[in-house]
């Protein structure tokens, strides 16, 4: 009798573990799982030995609200849930997960505290205000643009910073489109893209990012840019900032696939790898008040002294007075086509203005002047 009692409470152990369920209180949700075979019919629930060895869940684009019940998805380690209408998500027993996709919903909140494994993460275009990544040392993509973030928090920092001080693995960083003013990123010297632009960035040190190769930090408050030790820099998007110096001497400037420094109205002198070069390639990429040089320190014509040379008329019908300030110095005066030939190239004194006749075709040249100490200023002039 005894005999028999033990083996009705086990049946009875056993028939309740092998019974145990998991919530699904989201119908779209569980249709997705019936879909994929992991369910069988709608009734709120799941057997939670059907999905407890699940590794890889797709579920994007299901008109999903709710997804309580991933938590049960222990040994999940890719999860796509994007392209729905999820406002929150909870992974923090979804200890497994690599790769994560919630792009594309309206999540306001998300901690990623207990998921060290991370790779990757794409949460791009939601409602988030904060983000934390701090345990996620291996993290090498993070996508968090088009959202609301004014921080990253990894040890208290300050409101409106995105720090990722925390993971020196970190290859690919898109944080565009935000409301950030702060962006350190001092130890991820792995990064290689960088999406920063639409912010509210006062300032970007890159000195330590030296295996960029593409960076994108347009239409911001940006007052001073050096790339000169990212040698592997071939694309910068610097227009629409406040920029006051940009130094571009990286030794790679003719490897360059895109350059753009437009809409900085207080930029003068760009540091360059070769004046020459840039003047053929870049000059429609910069303001008509900022010129190339390879040496942006050089001593000769101040920096006040080239704020005041003015072209007028430009665009010209073909007179055009050159307004130099109080520069008297020889100079050299060369006029090139946009197909870089040579229209004339003289020598001038310099007594604080020139006139000439630009008697050429209708079209874009580019005015350079060169001093005897060697400085280069360039102007585009633009024919009608």
């Amino acid at each position: 009798m005894k005999s028999t009692l033990s083996i009705l409470i086990a049946f009875l152990l056993s028939s309740n573990l092998f019974a145990q369920t998991t919530l699904i209180p989201d119908v779209n949700f569980e249709q997705a799982l019936i879909n994929l075979g992991y369910d069988a019919v709608i009734d709120g629930s799941v057997s939670t030995a059907n999905i407890n060895t699940v590794t890889f869940l797709d579920i994007s684009n299901q008109s999903i609200n709710d997804l309580t019940g991933i938590e049960d998805f222990t040994s999940l380690s890719t999860l796509y849930c994007n392209d729905n209408l999820l406002t929150y998500l909870n992974l923090s027993n979804n200890v497994s997960l690599l790769d994560l996709r919630c792009y594309n919903n309206q999540i306001s909140g998300l901690d990623f505290s207990n998921n060290t494994a991370l790779l990757a993460v794409n949460c791009a275009n939601n409602l988030l205000s904060a983000l934390v990544v701090s345990n996620s040392s291996d993290l090498t993509y993070l996508n968090c643009q088009y959202n609301q973030l004014v921080t990253l928090n990894l040890a208290n920092q300050a409101l409106s910073q995105l720090l990722v001080n925390n993971n020196p693995p970190l290859t690919t960083l898109f944080c565009n489109d935000n409301q950030l003013t702060s962006l350190d990123l001092s130890t991820n010297p792995a990064l290689e893209n960088l999406r920063c632009q639409t912010n509210q960035l006062t300032s970007l040190d890159l000195s330590n990012n030296v295996n960029l190769d593409n960076v994108s930090c347009r239409n911001n408050q940006i007052t001073s840019i050096d790339v000169s030790n990212l040698t592997s820099l071939i694309w910068g998007e610097f227009q629409n900032n406040q920029l006051t110096s940009l130094d571009m001497r990286n030794g790679n400037n003719t490897n360059f696939n895109y350059f753009n420094s437009t809409n900085n109205p207080s930029l003068l002198c760009i540091g360059v790898d070769d004046v020459a070069w840039s003047n053929a390639n870049w000059s429609n990429d910069i303001d008509n008040q900022s010129y190339f040089s390879i040496d942006c320190l050089t001593t000769g014509i101040s920096e006040n002294s080239l704020s005041n040379i003015f072209l007028h008329p430009n665009p010209t019908n073909g007179e055009l007075t050159i307004e130099l300030g109080d520069i008297t110095k020889e100079a050299k005066v060369s006029l090139t086509n946009s197909l870089g030939q040579v229209i004339f190239n003289q020598k001038f004194e310099i007594t604080g203005s020139l006139k000439f006749n630009l008697d050429a075709p209708a079209g874009i040249y580019l005015l350079q002047f060169q001093t005897a100490n060697g400085n280069i200023i360039t102007k585009k002039v633009i024919k009608e």
